[in-house]
Formats: C-alpha cells, structure tokens, sequence
C-alpha cells in the first residue's frame, strides 16, 4: 500500500469499524465466558470435594492391580486395606465380601479361586445413609451368595443386580 492510501478517510473508517466490531465480539465472549463459569461452578463440587473424590481416585487406582516396588527390586501386591478402612465384612458360602462405606467401595472374591472369581463394588449413601448398590465389575453377574451378604450387611441390592 502506498502512504496516500493509508490516509485516505475510508480505509480509517473501515479500520475503525473492524476495531468496534472485534471489540463488541471480545465484551460479548467475555460475558458469554463468566456466565458459563458461573453456571458450572453451581454444578462442579467444591475444592475439599475434589481433593476427597481425588483421594478416592488414588487409593482405588493403587488397590487395583497396581504395585509397589519392594526395596529388594521385587514387584509386590498392595494390600486393599492399606487404603480402604473396611467397615463392614461378611462370609457367605465360598465368598469373603467387604465394604468401606465411607469410599462408597467394596470388593468380593472367592475363597478357592481368590480374585479370579471376585470383583469390586461401588456403592451410595442415601441422605440417611443407607448404602446401595450402584455397579460392580470383575463378573458378568453377581453371585447369589454376594448378593446375599450384601443384603445380611444392610445394603440395598436392586434387582437389576440379582
């Protein structure tokens, strides 16, 4: 561009008008921006509810097949108990089932066939807290016996489950 074209009165003006535009565009996608944050923060749990469910997330994922390195070099499993506190336990038929109702987590396994046969469980707590299952894996269905020993621990099993 030659420096009379830059003077010329329409090319400020047409300057002018993409300036007002973009910044029209940047005050609409800023108020677009922190109605959005505010939306999802009444929705988001709150940082202590982070850090907790990151907790959770932690000790799950090291009690679940993860393992530590013993000082001799040697890979050794790392006990369940180590990060869950099991307050309710129970044996029924060939099945040892246990529960941290704090966690929301518990797990089953067969007493032969250990966790070959076994699972792990999640469970709810109602605002009165009664716990309740709400999925479980390791088996395609759960076994009668679990079910029932989760019933004999009080915890409601639907009948999704059975």
């Amino acid at each position: 561009m030659s420096g009379e074209s830059l003077n010329r009165p329409d090319v400020h003006a047409d300057c002018s008008e993409t300036i007002r535009k973009l910044t029209e565009q940047r005050d609409e996608l800023l108020k677009t921006t922190e109605m959005l944050l505010t939306v999802m923060g009444r929705h988001l749990p709150s940082l202590e509810e982070m850090a907790r469910i990151e907790d959770i997330r932690r000790a799950m994922a090291k009690a679940h097949g993860e393992v530590s390195k013993h000082q001799s070099g040697r890979m050794v499993e790392v006990p369940l108990e180590k990060f869950y506190r099991f307050d309710r336990a129970i044996h029924d038929g060939v099945y040892s089932i246990k529960v941290d109702s704090e966690a929301g987590y518990g797990f089953f396994e067969d007493d032969q066939l250990g966790d070959e046969h076994g699972g792990s469980m999640w469970f709810a707590a109602s605002p009165e807290g009664q716990l309740a299952l709400t999925g479980f894996d390791g088996v395609v269905t759960l076994p009668p016996a679990v079910v029932d020993g989760l019933e004999r621990l009080g915890i409601v099993v639907a009948n999704r489950f059975k």
